[in-house]
């Protein structure tokens, strides 16, 4: 998976190294494009396009057809992650401090949730998840380190 923030849109390679499919097009409506610059894979197959111009993170089915937007204006729009229980993270733009936000699926529980930490991350870099424990790591370049979190936003190693 690609984010590829030249030609405004997403391409998944084969291990050959094949375009298996290329979506989005340059733009500032749902569905559209404006420098995507992360791109991560859901437990149920869609695709999730952080987007650094819309500030927001666009959803795709596995064919690349949009199903939905979320935190239009609001988000960082350079770096997402998803967990392998479909907790899905991004960082939220700084007006001090940031804050990393994520969004539970609603298959996965009785309603959608979403939680919100202070990490105490004054320039998040980047998200991912230890695929093994399910544990958030968070980049911090101004405090230079990377910090260890749980899903319930507890710091465990900085």
């Amino acid at each position: 998976m690609v984010a590829d923030s030249n030609n405004q849109c997403v391409q998944l390679f084969s291990l050959e190294g094949e375009c298996k499919l290329r979506f989005g097009v340059r733009g500032r409506g749902p569905g559209q494009m404006q420098r995507p610059c992360g791109v991560t894979a859901t437990p149920d197959g869609n695709y999730v396009v952080s987007d650094f111009e819309n500030r927001c993170l666009s959803v795709f089915d596995p064919l690349g057809k949009l199903v939905r937007r979320i935190g239009h204006g609001k988000l960082q729009g350079q770096f997402v992650s998803c967990s392998a229980l479909g907790l899905l993270v991004a960082p939220t733009s700084p007006p001090v401090r940031q804050m990393v936000r994520g969004w539970r699926r609603p298959e996965a529980l009785r309603r959608p949730a979403s939680f919100r930490c202070d990490l105490s991350v004054s320039r998040v870099q980047g998200v991912w998840f230890a695929t093994a424990t399910n544990r958030l790591m968070v980049a911090d370049s101004n405090n230079q380190c990377v910090q260890l979190f749980s899903l319930e936003g507890e710091c465990k190693l900085r």
